[in-house]
């Protein structure tokens, strides 16, 4: 039966090849009907999809996917997942700016320990900004040395001396 399914599948094939696109649409429907995969019509017809004149082989692309499975969508890793791992990479949203200096100094904090610091200059041979790890004997030291600086930030949640 599948070897009758796949000459009667050559046959509207070839039909289509020679037909304008008002006779090309009832066929492709005729196509559809047959293409089942007990029949083994879809494996055929994509082992064939490249010999075919394009707009045959746009009207079969249509067939195919039609028999395809919708895609399965694998659910999105949530930040919080990414957040509980201490040992993830950081990015810059996972740190609050709580220092900023016009001239070029800003420092941030962790958000999920509140305890690492990170102060960013500006390379003055690059013009980049570098962004290095504060050692926690030096943060306090950092902290006394910018008390009273305006550029501190409201509500960041860090005392400033």
């Amino acid at each position: 039966m599948a070897s009758e399914a796949l000459e009667q599948a050559k046959a509207l094939l070839e039909k289509m090849k020679a037909a304008d696109w008002e006779a090309r649409e009832a066929l492709k429907d005729e196509l559809a009907a047959m293409a089942t995969p007990e029949s083994g019509v879809p494996a055929f017809l994509e082992s064939v999809l490249k010999e075919l004149p394009l707009e045959v082989r746009w009207d079969v692309q249509e067939i195919l996917e039609a028999l395809a499975p919708p895609p399965v969508e694998e659910p999105e890793e949530e930040e919080e997942e990414e957040l509980d791992d201490p040992n993830a990479p950081l990015r810059m949203s996972d740190l609050d700016e709580v220092y900023a200096d016009p001239r070029g100094l800003a420092l941030y904090v962790d958000k999920r320990t509140r305890t690492r610091w990170f102060a960013q200059q500006i390379d003055p041979r690059t013009g980049q900004p570098v962004m290095m790890e504060v050692p926690p004997d030096q943060v306090d030291q950092i902290k006394m040395q910018l008390q009273g600086s305006p550029y501190w930030r409201i509500g960041a949640g860090v005392q400033n001396g």
